[in-house]
């Protein structure tokens, strides 16, 4: 998932080939129009009121594609918050090139605004929001499946509960297979799962448990990610892993729709 994703040439949002909205092959926030910049611009310019209205907020957004919510967002602060606007800095944290490239044009108006950081590490300590739109379920999750229970004999070698789904080639097409847990982190992670019946599949988003950590760089203020759930995602940690067949997520959309298989159109 990070290479189909995040491959430096390759992948589907770091080569620059992602497309969103009527055209791509989903929808967000931003999709609709400025709306969703304008609704959050009235809700920072309140955050930085409680603040004290502070000479200096800053506002640092991952996942920014190319740019249109910052622009939708300081257009509006602009027109309606001349004193927040004022007092308002703009950070863009994107690691590639042609990303950045399509931000620097959208948001060429605002330039004395925005300064770009190549990763979250290199962010200095400040005062506001640390946001984002859909970033979380952009991240490469691992998939785990259950073994369920197992009888052994009393001298046999224990078996993890848990095995990890990778990708493989059978002949020319791809296909799932099970492997041994290597991943210390995830091998840790799973000692907190319940155990399931045989065949129960779900996920672990170990980067987003990073990503969190590292968000508390901010000295005074809010990480404000905006998410959309999937019906098995907003259920309460006891009832998750009572989903009969298994709560795994991931999902695929290719021109807005969701395919038969995974493996759909691969390299499109």
């Amino acid at each position: 998932m990070q290479q189909a994703l995040y491959h430096p040439e390759h992948g589907y949002y770091s080569s620059g080939r992602c497309e969103i909205g009527r055209r791509g092959d989903y929808f967000t926030n931003m999709s609709v129009g400025p709306l969703f910049g304008k609704l959050l611009a009235a809700q920072f310019a309140e955050m930085w009121e409680r603040l004290g209205k502070i000479d200096k907020f800053v506002i640092v957004e991952q996942g920014a594609h190319h740019g249109e919510f910052a622009r939708d967002m300081l257009e509006s602060a602009r027109k309606l918050w001349p004193g927040f606007f004022t007092a308002l800095r703009y950070r863009i944290v994107e690691s590639f090139p042609v990303l950045r490239d399509r931000q620097l044009q959208t948001l060429a108006e605002f330039a004395d605004k925005i300064e770009w950081r190549t990763s979250i590490d290199t962010l200095e300590p400040f005062t506001g929001v640390h946001f984002s739109n859909e970033l979380l379920d952009a991240m490469p999750v691992h998939l785990i499946c259950s073994r369920g229970h197992v009888a052994r004999a009393p001298t046999a070698v224990p078996q993890p509960d848990w095995l990890e789904k990778f990708v493989a080639l059978n002949g020319n097409d791809f296909v799932f297979v099970d492997q041994p847990v290597a991943d210390p982190k995830l091998r840790d992670r799973l000692q907190n799962l319940p155990q399931r019946l045989g065949g129960y599949q779900t996920e672990v988003n170990l980067a987003a448990l990073d990503w969190i950590d590292k968000c508390r760089r901010a000295r005074r203020g809010v990480p404000f990610t905006s998410q959309r759930l999937h019906r098995s995602t907003s259920f309460p940690h006891r009832n998750y892993f009572r989903m009969a067949g298994g709560a795994a997520t991931p999902l695929v959309r290719v021109d807005g729709i969701k395919p038969s298989s995974s493996y759909c159109r691969c390299g499109s």
